[in-house]
C-alpha cells in the first residue's frame, strides 16, 4: 500500500494509441432501449467537447459508498475516503495525434498535495450523498479517447470499481447559413410542426415569407413583424488515425457529428446493464428527442427554460431543480435525459459553439443597412410560434437553454465541459455564470456602425423622425452559442434607416426613371419612383470561434453568406371609384387618397387637400367603406375602410382638406354633370407632395360606346396591321425569293467562270506539256541529225583520205623503187642506200607488203577519237590532231 502522503489517486497515461468514435448501446425500460434514468452513468454515452475545452469526468457509486460506510469511514470527509480507497485514471486509447493524447488538468477538486503527474482526482459526496470521484481532462487536438477509472481498496489493492469513459474532442467545420421562410428548407424542421395559428404567426413575423431575402423596411412603430430568421448549423469532426487500435472498429479516417452519432453507437455503445458486445443495442445512446417528429410535450409552466417535458420512453416528466436545462449529464439524468425511442443525429450531445454573426459595414451606395439580434428558441420551436410555455404541449424541442459550461449546473457531481471564465489570458465562456444560457440570446456585441444622420429627404413635417435617416448606431456583430444540435437562429431586422442620399435624383427636362428621388421647391421628397425598388441591402456572415482555450486551429468562417435586399413600399396616390350604376350616380365619383410610408405602414392623421381648379365640386364622403373590387388600395379585393376621415377645412365648393384614417386613407366625392373629365389636385400637406390627375366622368353607356368604338378601332387597326404585316410578309417573301434567285444566278455564273478558268488552266497545262514534248523531240531529232551529219562527214573524210592514200600508193607503185644517179653499191654490203624507201603504211599490204598509215589516215583516226570526247574538249582535241597530222604541218616540219 502506498503511503498516504504520496497521493492515493493516480491518473496515469496507460496508452496513447488508438482512435474511437461514439457508439450506441441498449438499456431498456421495458422494451425501450435507452439509458436508465436511475443509473445513466452505467451507459457509456460519450462526453463531447470542442478542442481546447476541459471535460469533467464523474462517477458516483452506491457500492463504493456502502463499502465505505460498512468500514466505518466518514464519507463526509474526503481525507477519510483517501485513507480507505485509492483511484487511478488512465488514457487507454486515443484516435488522434498519437504524441499528444488528452491530459489531466490541474488539481480540480483535489484536496491533497500531489507529487507527480498526471493530474488530479478527488473523492467527494454528491447532492444525493453518494461517494463520487471526479477528474478533469483536456485536449488541444481532436480525437476519441477511452479513459479508465479503477478504484482500489487501499488495504489490499483489490479493485472495487472500474469504469471506462468515452470522450470526444472535435474541430469545427464551416458553419452553414440558411434563410428561413414559411416552408422548411435545408435542415429546417420547425415549419412542419406549426399549427394553423403558428403558421399565421410565422407569416406575420417574417418579412420574406418565401425565404428569398426580399424585405420592406421594418415598421417605424417597432412592431415585431417584417423580420428575417437565419439558421446557422455547425458540425464537428474528429480523426481515427489508421493503425491505431480504435481503427479496428472505426475504419473511417474521419467522423463528423452529429451525423455519425448512430454509426458510432452501432460500434461502441455498451452498458453495465447489458451482456451483449458493444454496439448490440445502439439505442443506448438515444438521449434526446426528435424535433422533426414533434413528439416533445411540455407541461404548462411560466418558463420555457425550466419547463418539464414528458418522456415517452419512461412514462414520466423530467424533474429536478434544473429540469429541463441542458446539456445532457448522466449525473442529472432526470433533468436532462429525453429519450424518445428513435436513435438519430438529433441524439448527439453537440457542445455549445461560439458563433459571431456579422453584417458587412457600409462602404458606399445602399449597402450596410439592418441589424442582427437574437432569436428565441421557444418562439421558433413552439407549435403556435408564440413561445408560450403556459400552453401545455406547445413546446416540443428541449433544451431551451443550457449551462455553459455544463458544470455551471452547480451540483457537486455535475459533469461535462468545465472551466472557469475568464481564463488567465483568454476570455473563456462569455455568458453570465452560473445562470443558464437561454437559446439564442446575444452574449456580446461589437463593431458599432456609428451615429445616424439625415439624408436630406423629408419624411413628414412634425413626425419622429422628420427626415429619413441613415441606419442607427447598432452593433454590426453579435455573438451567440449553438444548442445541443449545433444549431442557432438569429433575427435580421431591415430597419428604417437607409442611405437615400446615394440614390439618383430626377433633374429638370429628364424622363422619370424607376429608382429616382424627386425633390421639389417646397422641400418635398417624392419617393413614388422608389416603390418596389431597392433602397438598401445587407450581407450576413458567420464565424465559429472555439469557445474556450486558444488552440492551433483557426476559427471557421461560414461556407456561405446571405444577402438581404430592402425595397420601398412608399406610396402617395389617389384612386377613383364609382358612386353607383344610375345616371345620377354617374355624376359623382368617390376619390380615395392613400398615404403610406416606406415600411408599408400608413401615415395616420396626415392632412390631405383635394382641389378641383377647373370645375366640379368636392365634398366629404360620408360612408366608411368602398368596394375595391380590384384591390388597388393594397388591402385586397373587397370592402376597404376609408373612413372615418376628419374634415379639416373647406375652400368653397372646389376645395376640401381631411385627415387620413388608421389605414392612411382619406375619401371625398367629386360631383360634375357637364364635363367628361375634371382636373383634381391632391396635396399631401405635411410632405409637400402633389398628385394631379383627371377624374373620369364618362357614363357607363358612353364608356361602353367609347369602349366599343375603341375596340372597333383597335380591331380595324389590328386588321389593317395584319393586312400590312401580310403584305409585308408577301413582299418580303418575294424579295427573299428574288434575292435567292439572284444569288443562285450569281452562284451559277461563278461556277461557270470557275469551270471555264479550270478548262483554260487544263488546256494551258496540256499545251505546255505538248510544246515541251515537241521541243524535246525536236532537240532529239536535231541531235540525231547532227550526229548523222557528223558521221557522214567523217565517213566522207575517211573515204577521201583513203582514196588519196590509195592514189599515192598507186602512183608510187607505178614509179617503182627510187634510185639515185650516184655510184651504187651493193645493198648486201650494208652500206646506206642512195634511195631511202618511204615509211611503211598500216593500210594493209600492197603487193603482199605491209604499209604504214599515211598522215591523212592518222589525222582521220585522231579526229574520230576526238568525237568520243565531251563537246567541251573536242575542239582542243581536234586542233591538236590537225597540228600533228595535217599536210601543211608536215611540210613545215620538213
Amino acid at each position: 500500500m502506498r503511503p498516504l502522503h504520496k497521493r492515493k489517486l493516480i491518473a496515469g497515461l496507460v496508452s496513447a494509441a488508438g482512435a474511437a468514435v461514439l457508439a450506441m448501446s441498449s438499456l431498456t425500460a421495458g422494451a425501450f432501449a435507452a439509458p436508465n434514468p436511475e443509473n445513466a452513468q452505467a451507459t457509456n454515452v460519450p462526453y463531447v467537447a470542442w478542442v481546447g475545452e476541459h471535460v469533467r469526468l464523474v462517477i458516483c457509486n452506491n457500492e463504493v459508498t456502502e463499502s465505505a460506510l460498512k468500514a466505518g469511514v466518514n464519507i463526509n470527509s474526503p481525507q477519510d475516503l483517501y485513507g480507505f480507497y485509492n483511484a487511478n485514471f488512465a488514457v487507454e486509447d486515443w484516435s488522434g495525434y498519437q504524441f499528444q493524447p488528452p491530459t489531466p488538468d490541474g488539481d480540480a477538486a483535489s484536496q491533497i498535495g500531489q507529487y507527480f503527474d498526471p493530474g488530479p482526482a478527488a473523492f467527494f459526496l454528491s447532492s444525493h450523498d453518494q461517494v463520487c470521484i471526479g477528474t478533469d481532462y483536456k485536449s488541444l487536438n481532436p480525437g476519441l479517447t477511452r479513459i479508465r477509472l479503477a478504484i482500489k481498496s487501499d488495504s489490499d489493492g483489490e479493485i472495487v470499481y472500474s469504469h471506462q469513459f468515452l470522450v470526444i474532442w472535435l474541430t469545427a467545420n464551416k458553419p452553414v447559413l440558411n434563410e428561413a421562410g414559411t416552408s422548411a428548407s435545408g435542415t429546417e424542421t420547425f415549419q412542419n410542426q406549426l399549427s394553423g395559428t403558428g403558421q399565421g404567426n410565422l407569416s406575420n413575423f417574417l418579412g420574406d415569407k418565401e425565404g428569398n431575402g426580399q424585405f420592406i423596411p421594418s415598421p417605424f412603430s417597432g412592431e415585431e413583424s417584417d423580420k428575417g430568421l437565419v439558421q446557422i448549423k455547425v458540425t464537428g469532426s474528429f480523426p481515427v488515425i489508421s493503425g491505431t487500435p480504435l481503427s479496428n472498429v472505426l475504419p473511417e479516417p474521419t467522423y463528423t457529428l452529429p451525423e455519425a452519432w448512430p454509426t458510432l453507437a452501432e460500434k461502441l455503445a455498451s452498458s453495465s446493464e447489458e451482456t451483449e458486445p458493444p454496439g448490440t443495442n445502439p439505442g443506448l445512446w438515444d438521449i434526446h428527442g426528435t424535433p422533426s417528429l414533434g413528439t416533445g410535450y411540455n407541461a404548462s409552466s411560466s418558463s420555457a427554460l425550466f419547463d418539464a417535458f414528458y418522456r415517452y420512453g419512461f412514462g414520466n416528466y423530467t424533474s429536478g431543480e434544473t429540469a429541463t436545462v441542458g446539456p445532457y449529464d448522466p449525473q442529472s439524468a432526470n433533468e436532462t435525459l429525453l429519450s424518445d425511442g428513435t436513435l438519430n443525429a438529433d441524439d448527439a450531445p453537440m457542445p455549445a459553439m461560439r458563433i459571431d454573426v456579422s453584417l458587412a459595414p457600409h462602404t458606399g451606395g445602399l449597402n450596410g443597412v439592418g441589424e442582427i439580434s437574437g432569436a428565441s428558441k421557444a418562439l421558433i420551436y413552439s407549435h403556435n410560434f408564440n413561445g408560450a410555455a403556459g400552453e401545455e404541449g406547445n413546446l416540443y424541442n428541449p433544451y431551451y437553454g443550457a449551462y455553459i459550461p455544463a458544470t455551471d449546473r452547480g451540483l457537486p457531481q455535475s459533469s461535462g465541459v468545465t472551466g472557469p471564465s475568464p481564463g488567465g489570458d483568454f476570455p473563456g465562456f462569455l455568458n453570465n455564470h452560473s445562470e443558464p444560457y437561454t437559446f439564442w440570446t446575444s452574449v456580446k456585441n461589437a463593431n458599432y456602425r456609428g451615429d445616424s444622420h439625415s439624408t436630406g429627404c423629408l419624411r413628414r413635417e412634425g413626425a419622429q423622425p422628420e427626415d429619413y435617416e441613415t441606419p442607427s448606431d447598432a452593433p454590426l456583430t453579435e455573438t451567440f452559442y449553438t444548442d445541443e444540435r449545433g444549431e442557432a437562429y438569429v433575427t435580421y431586422t431591415p430597419g428604417d434607416g437607409f442611405y437615400l442620399e446615394n440614390l439618383p435624383e430626377l433633374h429638370e427636362g429628364e424622363e422619370e426613371k424607376a429608382g429616382e428621388i424627386i425633390k421639389n421647391g417646397d422641400g418635398g421628397c417624392d419617393l413614388k419612383l422608389l416603390k418596389g425598388q431597392e433602397i438598401g441591402n445587407s450581407v450576413i456572415s458567420a464565424r465559429a470561434v472555439y469557445p474556450y482555450e486558444p488552440v492551433d486551429y483557426q476559427a471557421q468562417n461560414a461556407e456561405n453568406t446571405l444577402t438581404k435586399t430592402v425595397t420601398s413600399a412608399w406610396e402617395k396616390e389617389w384612386f377613383q371609384f364609382s358612386k353607383g350604376p344610375g345616371s345620377n350616380e354617374n355624376t359623382v365619383k368617390i376619390i380615395v387618397a392613400k398615404a403610406q410610408d416606406i415600411d408599408g405602414k400608413p401615415f395616420v392623421d396626415e392632412t390631405v387637400c383635394f382641389v378641383t381648379p377647373n370645375g366640379g365640386t368636392v365634398s366629404h364622403f360620408p360612408v366608411n367603406t368602398v368596394d375595391d373590387v380590384n384591390g388597388v388600395l393594397g388591402f385586397g379585393a373587397g370592402n376597404v375602410v376609408v373612413g372615418p376621415s376628419t374634415v379639416v377645412s373647406t375652400g368653397g365648393t372646389n376645395e376640401i382638406c381631411e385627415k387620413t384614417n388608421d389605414n392612411g386613407l382619406a375619401a371625398i366625392e367629386v360631383t360634375n354633370s357637364t364635363l367628361k373629365h375634371v382636373d383634381l389636385n391632391v396635396q399631401y400637406k405635411e410632405e409637400n407632395i402633389i398628385r394631379d390627375h383627371e377624374v373620369n366622368f364618362v357614363t357607363p353607356a358612353e364608356e361602353k360606346a367609347e369602349k366599343e368604338a375603341a375596340e372597333k378601332k383597335e380591331a380595324e387597326e389590328d386588321t389593317a396591321a395584319e393586312v400590312k404585316i401580310h403584305e409585308e410578309e408577301v413582299k418580303n417573301k418575294e424579295a427573299r425569293e428574288a434575292n435567292e434567285e439572284a444569288a443562285e444566278d450569281t452562284r451559277e455564273e461563278v461556277a461557270a467562270a470557275e469551270k471555264t478558268k479550270l478548262a483554260e488552266e487544263v488546256a494551258a497545262k496540256t499545251k505546255t506539256e505538248a510544246e515541251a514534248k515537241a521541243a524535246e523531240e525536236a532537240t532529239k531529232k536535231a541531235n540525231e541529225e547532227a550526229a548523222a551529219a557528223e558521221k557522214k562527214a567523217n565517213e566522207e573524210a575517211a573515204a577521201a583520205e583513203k582514196k588519196a592514200n590509195e592514189e599515192k600508193i598507186s602512183t608510187l607503185a607505178k614509179v617503182g623503187p627510187t634510185t639515185t644517179t650516184s655510184t651504187t653499191s651493193s645493198t648486201t654490203s650494208g652500206a646506206t642506200p642512195l634511195l631511202t624507201p618511204a615509211p611503211a603504211l598500216s593500210l594493209g599490204t600492197v603487193g603482199g607488203s605491209t604499209k604504214s598509215l599515211t598522215e591523212a589516215q592518222k589525222l582521220a583516226k585522231a579526229l574520230k577519237a576526238c568525237k568520243k570526247l565531251p563537246k567541251s574538249k573536242r575542239a582542243a582535241c581536234e586542233a591538236k590532231a590537225e597540228k600533228a597530222y595535217s599536210a601543211k604541218n608536215k611540210k613545215h616540219k620538213k
